[in-house]
């Protein structure tokens, strides 16, 4: 039996005549679904915002010069505090950290020493970074850094890392502010990757 056009039409015709009730359901169930998902999505859009103190002078609009200067100087204390790693230079992690994180980094350079190994950073160059809150006298940042950072044993074989590669490397710091002086209170590698 040969069906032509008009024969599959009808048999389509038939089908919706005899099951309006079924086909009106599933159409229902399609738009609620979508609506449901779209009325979710946006939801999860929504962020929340936070009060920014708006009298702190680190985040005043009207004092960028001094926010650029914060900026920089959290990156000037990471990359003494990873040039001082890579030298085994104590004296210089005691005086730009606070007594928490020196403990971290002095264990840290008895274990590269026990190893015989060495962590060699260079060319270390700022690319940006932003603040991301101040409570009382300390300030949280977002570092973003590019270095060659890799670990080389007393053979100078590499055993972590690349010598040839830079990293984009990206700190969360925390800083204590003492007067005028500055101490890394807090420093967390977030993300990095070869580029």
């Amino acid at each position: 039996m040969k069906l032509n056009i008009d024969d599959i039409l009808n048999i389509i015709q038939n089908f919706i005549s005899d099951n309006k009730v079924i086909i009106i359901i599933m159409i229902s169930i399609v738009i609620l679904s979508t609506l449901l998902v779209n009325i979710k999505g946006e939801k999860k859009k929504t962020k929340k915002s936070y009060p920014i103190n708006h009298n702190d002078p680190l985040l005043s609009k009207n004092d960028i010069s001094n926010k650029e200067e914060f900026q920089m100087s959290a990156f000037n204390l990471i990359k003494e505090l990873k040039i001082a790693k890579m030298n085994f230079d104590i004296d210089t992690i005691k005086t730009i950290t606070t007594d928490n994180l020196f403990k971290l980094y002095a264990t840290q350079i008895e274990t590269l020493k026990n190893k015989q190994q060495k962590n060699m950073v260079g060319q270390i160059e700022y690319i940006k970074s932003y603040i991301t809150n101040t409570i009382n006298n300390n300030v949280n940042l977002r570092v973003i850094i590019e270095c060659f950072d890799y670990i080389i044993d007393k053979n100078n074989k590499i055993i972590k890392g690349k010598y040839n590669h830079k990293m984009l490397q990206t700190y969360e710091i925390e800083i204590m502010i003492e007067k005028s002086n500055y101490r890394i209170h807090k420093l967390e590698l977030l993300y990095e990757r070869e580029i």
